[in-house]
């Protein structure tokens, strides 16, 4: 079983876990809204992932916009994130 399988590996028990998972977490201030697609929370960090599909496409960054092929697909996620990453600050 997969309880087993972490236990052998000494993930059970130990206490670094379990992470805790939010998804679709939104928080709106009075100037904007930041919504998270997943985050994380560990024994010592937060962690901010943006899930993007954008497959089938190359994709490239002109300054902080990305484009998927020809289609502009907005600021870079690294850009937004790191903006939604302040805001989790004033937050937390």
């Amino acid at each position: 079983s997969i309880s087993e399988q972490l236990k052998s590996y000494g993930f059970i028990g130990n206490e670094m876990f379990p992470w805790k998972g939010y998804a679709g977490v939104r928080f709106v201030e009075a100037k904007k809204e930041g919504e998270f697609d997943l985050v994380i929370v560990t024994h010592c960090n937060v962690i901010i992932v943006e899930l993007k599909d954008w497959n089938h496409q190359p994709v490239t960054a002109r300054g902080d916009t990305w484009f998927k092929g020809d289609k502009n697909m907005g600021r870079s996620p690294v850009s937004v994130t790191r903006s939604k990453k302040f805001m989790l600050d004033k937050k937390l």
